[in-house]
């Protein structure tokens, strides 16, 4: 029997202030965010692993996290177990309840502009996930594994909005919340992985990757949506070599491709938008339409001096070699006087220098 103990301590400065308002009505100015302090959150954790028997082991642990802005914490049971049952395959099957809390500024939100500041958001709980994975591997021979991991992750807890199809986790930049949340949301991810990895050996190696699932949660009006992050697919394909340099430094190249679906988005009210001069999404339908899939490349270069002291490595990355477009949700555009989704097409090069000592 081993054991590992931990704890994190995370002391949390904010000071956010943020006011909004739409050109069309300069006076509707809001406030959304106004508020800076500090928050601490801790994290503790215990993970116990057993031998049950020579090619038979578990692991059993728990978790827990603590927040003062509003005294919420959670207890998270987790456990898994592996089968050998060969040389070469091993089984395994796990369980993880798996807690998030929220920005602080979604916490410190406030909900109308009256002289009172009403923090209705303050209290809301963590959001929950509970985390079920099964896992087959075979080692093919010294370097080379595949591995096969159905999963499935059930949410509850999510903020969402009463009698709408808002779901937190589908805003990326959540800055713009001032009205009350409540945690009656929920939601499902399920798919499978698939991987197929050789170590490195004779200066080369390669990462082949597929995942294919589905994504979908129920709002706060009890109707079932996609995710915005429901792309069904995702392929990598990695692969890198390296080379030997006056005997010490090391060159390496390395290249990355990535096939996978477009991201969701919800259309808008087309009639409605062009008569407000505004793009007015149609909630009921939310995250119904889905960008096109896209193919990315990107290169890596590296060149590693070995000192006795020291290590010291240059590279030179380029992603999105193909430029690929990133598409945006819909607008109105004032100059085509049209709703469109907009593509940015664009690579994005970076040079750089690291020092290990």
């Amino acid at each position: 029997i081993s054991s590992r103990v931990g704890v994190t301590v995370n002391n949390l400065f904010f000071d956010n202030i943020l006011k909004l308002a739409f050109f069309t009505n300069p006076d509707s100015l809001k406030n959304f965010v106004n508020n800076k302090g500090t928050a601490l959150s801790t994290q503790a954790f215990t993970q116990f692993k057993i031998d049950l028997m020579p090619n038979l082991s578990t692991n059993i642990g728990l978790h827990s996290m603590y927040l003062d802005v509003n005294h919420k914490a959670t207890i998270e049971p987790r456990a898994g177990i592996n089968w050998r049952f060969t040389e070469k395959d091993e089984f395994s099957v796990a369980y993880g309840l798996h807690s998030q809390m929220e920005e602080l500024r979604t916490y410190f939100s406030e909900t109308n502009n009256s002289a009172e500041k009403k923090l209705q958001n303050k209290n809301l709980d963590f959001m929950k996930s509970h985390h079920f994975v099964m896992g087959y591997s075979r080692k093919i021979n010294d370097v080379v594994l595949i591995k096969v991991e159905p999963y499935y992750q059930m949410l509850k807890d999510i903020p969402v909005y009463p009698n709408s199809s808002f779901l937190i986790l589908n805003v990326t930049n959540n800055w713009a919340i001032n009205r009350a949340l409540e945690n009656t949301g929920k939601g499902k991810n399920y798919g499978i992985d698939f991987t197929l990895e050789r170590f490195l050996k004779d200066s080369y190696y390669y990462l082949f990757t597929a995942t294919i699932f589905d994504s979908k949660y129920t709002g706060g009006d009890g109707k079932e949506y996609n995710t915005v992050y429901n792309r069904g697919h995702v392929i990598n394909l990695l692969a890198g070599k390296e080379w030997m340099i006056n005997g010490n430094n090391i060159l390496g190249v390395s290249a990355k491709a990535t096939y996978m679906g477009g991201l969701r988005y919800t259309p808008v009210l087309y009639d409605e938008s062009m008569a407000a001069k505004w793009a007015l999404p149609d909630h009921t339908r939310a995250y119904e339409n889905q960008f096109p899939s896209t193919t990315g490349i990107d290169l890596s270069i590296t060149y590693k001096v070995n000192k006795a002291n020291y290590s010291g490595t240059w590279y030179f990355m380029m992603k999105n070699i193909l430029v690929q477009p990133d598409y945006s949700d819909p607008f109105y555009s004032r100059m085509k006087n049209d709703v469109i989704i907009d593509e940015m097409k664009m690579p994005f090069p970076s040079l750089g220098y690291k020092i290990e000592f």
